[in-house]
C-alpha cells in the first residue's frame, strides 16, 4: 500500500511482516534527506513496525556526521522505543558507494545499534525480511572466494578499476570491510603529518604500545628504564593529540608489519 510519495522518497507499508519500504528517489542534498527522514518518522509513528526495507538505488547524498547522529536519534532510536517487536532492517545497495557507506554508518554507529543486512535485489531482501527467524539459517551459504578483475583506463593511465564479483548474500560483509578500509585510508591521510613528528624511538615505542606491550616489557626489550618509557609514552600522546588508548589505536594502520620488533 502506497502511503506517501514525493520527489525525494516513496513510502509503502504492508501488513505481511509489518513491513515498511522506503525508496529514495534522486536524493542529493541535506534538505531532501531530512524531509525524507521526517516523512518516514511520521509513518513509523502510526504503525507497529517489525521490518524495514530501504532502497538506495537512486541515493547519491553522502550523509555528514552531524546528520547521521540526528537521523539515528530522530528515526532509529524512536522506532525501536515504539515498536517492541521490531526485528530486521535491509538495505538494497545502489551505485553510489560513498553515499551508501554514509547510510551504513548512520545505522551501525549510532546509539540505536541497528545492524542492517545488504542485498542486491528486492527479492533477496524480502526473502530475508519475511522469513521466520528459525528459518533464516537456510539463507546462509558457504563463503566463497570472490572473483577479482583489474582494469586500467586506456584514456587515463593514472586511473584503474578493481572489480569484485561476490555472492549476493555476502554483500554486507564486503561493504563492512570496504568501509573500514576507506576510513583507515582517510585517517592516514589526515594524521600522517602528526605521525611524522615522532622520533624514530617514539615510533618504535608506539608500535609496541599498539601491539599491547606494557611499559615494563618495552623497557626490557629496549634496554631503557621504566621512567624513560613513561616519558616517551607521554610525548607520543601529546604529539598525536590522543586523549586515550582507543584514539591511539587508530595509528595502527601506519605500521605495515605489526609485531616486527619481536
Amino acid at each position: 500500500m502506497n502511503i506517501f510519495e514525493s520527489d525525494t522518497i516513496a513510502l509503502n507499508y504492508q501488513d505481511e511482516g509489518n513491513l515498511l519500504t522506503a525508496s529514495w528517489k534522486n536524493c542529493t542534498n541535506a534538505e531532501q534527506f531530512t524531509d525524507g527522514i521526517k516523512s518516514c518518522r511520521e509513518l513509523c509513528d502510526k504503525v507497529d513496525l517489525q521490518n524495514t526495507l530501504w532502497h538506495f538505488n537512486e541515493f547519491s547524498y553522502v550523509i555528514p556526521p552531524d546528520l547521521q547522529k540526528w537521523t539515528d536519534t530522530f528515526l532509529n532510536v524512536s522506532v525501536l522505543k515504539k515498536s517492541k517487536n521490531f526485528r530486521n532492517v535491509a538495505f538494497i545497495v545502489g551505485n553510489d558507494v560513498l553515499a551508501l557507506l554514509s547510510a551504513i554508518d548512520t545505522a551501525e554507529n549510532g546509539e540505536s545499534g541497528v545492524k542492517p543486512r545488504y542485498f542486491g535485489s528486492e527479492q533477496q531482501a524480502l526473502k530475508y525480511l519475511l522469513t521466520r527467524n528459525k528459518e533464516k539459517k537456510e539463507l546462509s551459504r558457504t563463503l566463497l572466494m570472490p572473483d577479482l578483475s583489474f582494469k586500467t583506463d586506456s584514456n587515463n593511465p593514472d586511473r584503474s578499476q578493481i572489480r569484485i564479483d561476490v555472492n549476493s548474500e555476502e554483500i554486507h560483509q564486503y561493504l563492512f570491510l570496504l568501509n573500514r578500509m576507506l576510513k583507515s585510508r582517510s585517517f592516514g591521510i589526515q594524521h600522517v603529518s602528526k605521525f611524522m613528528m615522532l622520533s624514530v624511538r617514539e615510533k618504535e615505542i608506539l608500535n609496541m604500545i599498539l601491539n599491547g606491550l606494557t611499559n615494563e616489557k618495552i623497557a626490557q626489550l629496549l634496554y631503557i628504564t621504566y621512567e624513560t618509557v613513561k616519558t616517551h609514552r607521554k610525548n607520543i600522546f601529546r604529539k598525536l593529540e590522543c586523549r586515550n588508548l582507543r584514539e591511539l589505536m587508530q595509528y595502527n594502520i601506519l605500521f605495515p608489519s605489526p609485531g616486527s620488533f619481536l
